[in-house]
């Protein structure tokens, strides 16, 4: 038999007041505990973001510095600061904030710290979180094959500067040589001028033998007729069509009888080395006017397939796809050349020294040509001759790799950035 009790009514309702009484009271001891963890639970996600937001500024700080084409610290942390600065979170309640870069090796790392104040935790005695984040970039420049078309015809003097461009390309060799790694990169210079010089050992692309006693290394155009480009140029190789010497007796036109026509110094490379193309700039002089598509014409053959082991280098050129393959054309536009060749006086000069319609035309064909490659085009116009602008606008692979040149800071920025984008970046945090 189970017992009941009976309480009375009175007495329930008396407990249950007590009781009543008694929670109120813990909760009314517990609530600014409570209060307080909640506080300090926003205190923690105000700092947490704050910290997402330092992280970013540090990714683009150490990115920017790494994607520079600068090998010089100073001016990397200069970059970094900057790129930091723009991108720091600008809450009232950040404060403290820094940052600074530091090598690692061949990687750079940028760290930042700051410090977050409280609202609630600082009654605790803890006014500030403190916070501190790093971003570190690898970068190098492998798989690369790169030929720099330099216009080196006497209009290209930069006024009395010329010696001030080529410590503009010095600059950017020496990011390359910095920047490179392996032996997976290789750079070639190409002189312009009427002709380009392949040098007198290539006898065996040579439609005659033996070679004639006045050649020094240049050919004659080897022109075709595409539909629409009656005098085209092609990366056919010297096995399926040589070439005619570029000497009395073998002349395309009658350019070679001018006083300024002009072959060339020799190419240099394709090397590894580029302290040796270093050299072949500080020996570059400026003479003859310039066929701006044989130049091109050449940066192609340099970088086919179809010319594998015709260079000094074995297995060179690469398949397509498995290097990056990039040329570099440096030119004011200004030429005569067009007034006797790719059609002459039927090409539409536009004036004297000042190239031809017909005759950009066709460098922009063989620009095509090599973009349908997969072959990148950074075009350099430097400040001349305006009727070629359009034209450079067209070889260039996109509107980022049409750089215009005014000055020589231009131009060394200019090659900077072309340096620059040579090269890999990822970041590790």
């Amino acid at each position: 038999m189970i017992a009941t009790i009976q309480v009375p009514a009175v007495a329930l309702r008396k407990l249950i007041s007590d009781l009543r009484g008694g929670t109120a009271t813990v909760i009314g001891l517990a609530f600014p505990a409570l209060m307080l963890a909640l506080g300090g639970t926003i205190d923690v996600g105000v700092a947490y973001t704050a910290r997402a937001d330092l992280q970013s500024a540090v990714d683009a700080a150490a990115l920017a510095a790494a994607s520079s084409g600068s090998t010089d610290f100073t001016e990397l942390s200069a970059l970094a600061d900057q790129y930091f600065q723009a991108n720091a979170p600008k809450q009232d309640n950040m404060i403290d904030v820094t940052g600074a870069l530091s090598e690692h090796g061949s990687d750079l790392r940028y760290t930042a710290s700051g410090q977050v104040k409280t609202a609630f935790l600082k009654l605790m005695g803890k006014a500030e979180i403190d916070l501190e984040v790093s971003a570190q970039a690898n970068r190098e420049t492998t798989g690369v094959e790169i030929v720099m078309v330099l216009d080196t015809t006497g209009s290209m003097g930069f006024g009395s500067s010329w010696p001030d461009a080529k410590a503009a390309m010095h600059e950017m060799l020496q990011s390359l040589d910095d920047l490179s790694s392996g032996d997976d990169f290789y750079a070639t210079l190409v002189p312009m001028a009427d002709r380009i010089n392949v040098g007198t050992d290539n006898t065996a692309w040579m439609s005659v033998s033996p070679a004639p006693a006045d050649w020094e290394g240049c050919f004659e155009p080897r022109e075709q007729s595409y539909p629409g480009f009656p005098h085209a140029l092609s990366d056919d190789p010297p096995s399926s069509e040589p070439f005619l010497p570029t000497a009395e007796g073998y002349h395309i036109s009658g350019l070679a009888d001018q006083s300024f026509f002009t072959c060339p110094a020799e190419i240099l490379g394709p090397t590894d080395n580029i302290a040796s193309i270093e050299s072949a700039v500080d020996a570059l002089s400026l003479n003859g006017t310039g066929r701006f598509d044989e130049g091109m014409a050449w940066a192609w053959r340099l970088l086919s397939p179809r010319w594998q082991n015709q260079w000094s280098v074995t297995d060179y050129p690469s398949e397509y796809g498995e290097r990056r393959k990039v040329v570099v054309l440096i030119t004011d536009k200004y030429t005569v050349a067009y007034d006797y060749e790719v059609g002459g006086a039927d090409g539409q000069s536009f004036g004297w020294n000042q190239g031809s319609r017909r005759g950009f035309e066709h460098l922009v064909h063989a620009c095509s040509q090599m973009k349908s490659e997969g072959i990148e085009i950074h075009a350099v116009y430097v400040n001349g001759n305006t009727h070629g602008v359009s034209y450079m606008q067209e070889c260039a692979t996109d509107a980022v790799h049409y750089h215009e040149v005014t000055n020589i800071t231009t131009l060394q920025v200019t090659l900077g950035k072309i340096a620059g984008d040579l090269v890999r970046v990822w970041l590790t945090h």
